[in-house]
């Protein structure tokens, strides 16, 4: 305080030389005036400081009044308080010794300042409080913190504040201060407590008795305080359990308790606390449970607590399972040292970020983030490990299914896994976390319903009209069918693997998932309107299933392959804009691509380069591309054959505009080659020419007219393939007119 007055004095000195405040000034009558100079302004508020002695203690002009020894200074602080007193109402005797005469008197000064609203008395070695305080009716604000030597709250009318003999009277000055708002005991070594300390204090907002040596309250010592805001019983190591009058506290915003000996807190004071908004348990060892517990489980639950926005929770070693499901204004969590947690329930928060020292608890198992719109960063890079059980989703209402044997993320935004690096990656590759996941990134149902039903009842009718116009599809349905192949709608379906990549409805840029991608083993974009080249996303250098649908702005799937050695199964339907699924420019090696089918592709003109590598290909289908003439397309002038060693079927439906396999005609070999089902080709003239093949070795399945129109190099040629036709009569005659839609 000393500091303080003598800094005061040195700016004021300040002022007066360089002419910022003209000191002496004319006085100013108007608010307006108050701007002219600096010291008319703090003149017209009443804000100029003057020296004052004890002996002036008294004067009614003065209000603000601050002592350090025995020098005391007085500020005037009127504007604050509009009220007309008489007398002084604060008095700051903050770190006054023993020496100071102000205080050894102040017994006897206290009953003359009754407009007394502040009482700082803060840091001094007083050892019982004044009897007189009790006279101070209109006390807002008593500050007692630091006062180490003060062991009771009791007074003696005998001795005065500094003497340590024998207190005669055991009553608190501080039951009759009923007006009081703020009580700060900070650091007051107090052991026990009585009732009529809190007794009619209906105006206390805020008390601090942190480091006190209070083991226990009285029951009801909290009735009396609803109005009571905030409670500090921080480093009160000696406390054992709070009253169950703390139920009383319905106003209470502020709750902190830590350093205690505390195993359980009242039965349902939490219910009753409805404005609480912040809530911090730091080192409670020995906490078990927010209430008694019934069936011998160690845990917290605050759920559906309508105001808590922050909540800490540290060093507490017993506690297995903590709840704040529901708590929908919750911002903020932090946990930790919780070495025996097993279960965390964020569900149905505001939480906006997520502490990886919550993922990283050593022995948390199951992790539960659903309802959770406001989450939109994870430590994914600061991830050292993650609980067996993890569902998070930015779009459920908190009662979402979810597995016990897969992680489940399901996000709004890419950008959610922004910090999911290469770091991350080796984690997951190390067998650390995310071995089994299932991903999904799209917007809340509630968003898209409506246009994924309209999209989804035009699909509907447009499969129905397909069916209908099918090649054939009356013949299939008659009994004279029985002897045609068939082959089914999708040869291989996709498989989802235990780490599954979900992509719906997005608009905007993947940045964030690059990274996710990479250890992703399958992979569904469906609907999405920003992706132009499907590869350009990652270098998926994990991915074995893919499947794309509806995704109308892809001109290309794979324009190089260096990540996509693993591949195994790809689905491509329904892309209105796609061009090529491998670009003819590149060399691309698709070493373990076994099935690729590609749907409704309408402006399809090639599918790979001849270049392209697929030893493992067992299976093509290729169905309604109307645009594609060639599968295969060579840039070279000359190629003379290609491999496709593990081809064992392909099928081909209403593909109009295709001409050949190849473009240049060049030789197969596919020695596995075993089926060719083909419907509404009509503009195919020749099959490629196979090399190293007995005759009638692939079986093919096509219409009568189809087969006569086929162009032949050689009887060889001709002989490398048996037909499977259906009978004459079912056969659709060019010359009859037209009466069906038979082909």
């Amino acid at each position: 305080c000393s500091s303080m007055h003598r800094l005061g004095r040195v700016i004021l000195e300040a002022f007066e030389k360089y002419s910022l405040l003209q000191l002496p000034f004319s006085p100013v009558d108007e608010a307006y005036e108050a701007t002219n100079t600096g010291a008319q302004f703090l003149a017209y508020h009443g804000l100029i400081a003057e020296d004052i002695t004890s002996d002036e203690l008294f004067d009614n002009k003065k209000k603000w009044i601050s002592f350090v020894g025995d020098h005391g200074c007085h500020v005037s602080r009127e504007w604050l308080s509009p009220e007309e007193t008489k007398g002084a109402t604060s008095l700051i005797l903050r770190g006054c010794s023993d020496r100071s005469p102000i205080l050894s008197k102040l017994d006897h000064f206290l009953p003359k300042l009754c407009f007394l609203r502040v009482l700082d008395l803060s840091y001094t070695p007083i050892k019982a409080l004044p009897s007189s305080i009790g006279c101070l009716h209109k006390l807002r604000m008593l500050s007692l913190r630091g006062c180490h030597d003060l062991k009771t709250l009791s007074s003696s009318s005998t001795t005065n504040a500094t003497d340590s003999s024998t207190n005669i009277s055991s009553s608190s000055p501080l039951s009759t201060l009923y007006k009081l708002e703020i009580l700060d005991m900070n650091g007051v070594p107090v052991s026990h407590l009585t009732q009529e300390v809190a007794n009619e204090k209906s105006n206390l907002i805020h008390l601090d008795m942190s480091n006190s040596e209070i083991s226990a309250f009285p029951h009801t010592f909290f009735e009396d305080m609803s109005n009571l805001e905030e409670l500090m019983l921080t480093s009160c190591s000696n406390l054992v359990e709070l009253p169950p009058s703390m139920a009383s506290l319905s106003s209470l915003k502020t709750l902190e308790v830590t350093g205690t000996q505390m195993k359980y807190f009242p039965q349902k004071i939490f219910e009753e606390m409805n404005q609480l908004q912040s809530l911090k348990l730091i080192d409670n060892k020995e906490l078990i449970s927010f209430t008694r517990p019934i069936s011998g489980v160690q845990g917290i639950k605050l759920e559906g607590h309508p105001s808590i926005v922050s909540f800490m929770l540290i060093g507490t070693t017993h506690i297995r399972c903590l709840s704040l499901h529901g708590c929908r204004k919750l911002e903020s969590v932090e946990i930790k040292d919780l070495s025996d947690l097993e279960e965390l329930d964020l569900s149905s928060t505001a939480m906006k970020e997520l502490s990886a020292d919550i993922p990283n608890l050593p022995k948390l198992r199951r992790l539960f983030l659903v309802g959770v719109p406001s989450l939109r960063r994870f430590p994914w890079h600061e991830l050292e490990r993650l609980p067996d059980v993890f569902y998070l989703d930015h779009c459920s209402e908190g009662n979402g299914n979810h597995s016990n044997q897969v992680t489940q993320v399901c996000v709004t935004n890419p950008r959610f896994f922004h910090s999911f690096r290469d770091t991350a990656a080796d984690l997951v590759r190390a067998g650390r976390f995310f071995q089994s996941f299932y991903v999904q990134v799209a917007p809340c149902i509630t968003n898209s319903r409506r246009q994924e039903d309209e999209e989804g009842i035009l699909d509907c009718k447009l499969q129905e009209l397909l069916q209908n116009q099918l090649t054939y599809v009356d013949v299939y349905s008659s009994r004279f069918a029985e002897e045609i192949i068939i082959a089914s709608a999708i040869t291989v379906p996709l498989h989802r693997t235990e780490r599954h990549l979900d992509i719906t409805r997005m608009q905007e840029t993947h940045d964030g998932l690059y990274g996710l991608l990479n250890v992703t083993k399958s992979v569904s974009v469906t609907y999405d309107t920003s992706i132009y080249t499907f590869n350009d996303l990652s270098s998926f250098i994990e991915l074995e299933e893919c499947e794309l649908r509806l995704c109308h702005k892809m001109k290309g799937v794979v324009s190089y392959t260096q990540g996509l050695k693993k591949l195994r199964n790809m689905h491509v339907c329904n892309l209105k804009r796609l061009v090529w699924f491998c670009s003819e420019y590149s060399y691309s090696d698709f070493g373990r691509l076994e099935h690729l089918h590609l749907e409704d592709c309408p402006r399809l003109e090639h599918v790979v380069p001849h270049t392209a590598t697929l030893p493992c290909l067992k299976t093509l289908d290729i169905l309604f591309c109307y645009n594609l003439k060639t599968i295969f397309i060579s840039n070279y002038t000359q190629d003379e054959s290609y491999q496709l060693p593990s081809l064992q079927s392909i099928r081909l439906q209403e593909v109009p505009l295709l001409q050949h396999f190849h473009d240049k005609d060049a030789t197969m070999t596919a020695p596995m080659w075993k089926e060719l089902h083909i419907r509404g080709c009509g503009s195919l003239r020749r099959l490629p020419r196979l090399q190293g093949r007995k005759p009638g070795m692939v079986k093919v399945n096509g219409e009568r007219t189809w087969w006569s129109k086929l162009q032949w190099g050689s009887a060889l040629h001709r002989d490398s393939y048996d037909p499977k036709l259906p009978p004459e009569f079912a056969s659709f005659d060019e010359s009859a007119r037209m009466s069906s839609y038979l082909r």
